[in-house]
């Protein structure tokens, strides 16, 4: 069983897949399952995603008949997931640093009492040009100050505790948590469990 569960939902996203899966397999710490959600998808993205199955057999899929939207296909994901604990990944995303996975479960396993641990980004236009970069606050107290106003976590920089998640209830589908469908996830865990931001960019 692989200690990470990677989730990475698709749909028409096949000009950027290729650099978000490199990034993942790049990475250090190898343990893994990268479980790709193919959204329905009517470009190449099917196809892709069958050609990276063939050279690595740690890359799963599932893929919705039709388009059913993030929230849904994340909960399809993390339904499947393996792994102790959830990494995300959006097909347009990459990650630059090939420490992150290896940092952050090293982070989760030495702190029992945390059940999220995110990092700092780097936005980047189209092209890969970086734009600029950022932290979120790093310790539970600062996060506490701050995250009922404001979304201390990058969604594709964390690392969170699978079992934790399942507990919370998964990724709410209602049409009032769209596209901040992380942050209410964050808020339901922040209940019971701590919270931290490494000080890096992932």
């Amino acid at each position: 069983m692989p200690r990470v569960s990677i989730l990475l939902p698709v749909h028409n996203g096949a000009r950027f897949l290729k650099q978000a899966v490199s990034s993942v397999q790049n990475q250090r710490f190898a343990d893994w399952e990268l479980v790709i959600v193919d959204d329905g998808s009517t470009d190449e993205t099917s196809d892709f995603v069958s050609e990276l199955q063939k050279d690595d057999t740690r890359i799963r899929s599932i893929r919705n008949a039709k388009n059913l939207g993030i929230q849904k296909s994340l909960n399809k994901g993390l339904e499947a997931a393996q792994g102790e604990y959830i990494a995300r990944i959006d097909d347009d995303d990459r990650w630059i640093d090939p420490e992150k996975l290896q940092k952050q479960v090293a982070f989760l396993d030495s702190h029992r009492e945390y059940a999220l641990v995110g990092i700092g980004a780097a936005v980047v236009d189209e092209s890969g040009k970086e734009l600029s970069r950022f932290l979120n606050p790093g310790t539970d107290d600062r996060i506490r100050v701050r995250i009922l106003g404001k979304n201390c976590f990058t969604h594709s920089s964390v690392l969170f505790r699978t079992d934790a998640a399942r507990e919370a209830g998964g990724y709410r589908e209602n049409t009032d948590v769209l596209h901040v469908e992380d942050y209410d996830l964050w808020l339901r865990l922040g209940l019971k469990h701590k919270f931290a931001n490494l000080p890096m960019y992932g």
